[in-house]
């Protein structure tokens, strides 16, 4: 039996998909990181170049969802962090302002 290369990435791509769930019930909040949402992306994305060689509708299908999906799960990643690295801290109340009393 001759294993070619589209099979392999698509076996790669599988384990990825493994490892990211393992990982999920291990972490429960392992969800919310990029790396869980770019593992799952890198694994549709070579099971996908794997369906070119000997395509199935559905299961392409199933791939630009997963896609789609973690791209999405990427955007919100970036989209906190960056939120979170440029907040400004709320300002601190300052002393009562005296400048009234100076003046009468």
């Amino acid at each position: 039996m001759d294993v070619t290369f589209y099979e392999i990435l698509g076996l790669i791509g599988a384990l990825g998909y493994l490892l990211s769930y393992a990982l999920l019930q291990l972490k429960r909040d392992y969800a919310k990181t990029i790396s869980y949402s770019m593992m799952n992306l890198v694994s549709a994305g070579l099971v996908a170049v794997s369906l070119t060689k000997d395509f199935n509708l559905g299961s392409m299908f199933i791939q630009v969802m997963w896609i789609i999906i973690s791209a999405y799960g990427i955007y919100r990643c970036l989209k906190y962090k960056f939120a979170e690295s440029t907040e400004i801290p709320p300002l601190v109340e300052d002393a009562p302002d005296n400048r009234h009393d100076k003046l009468a």
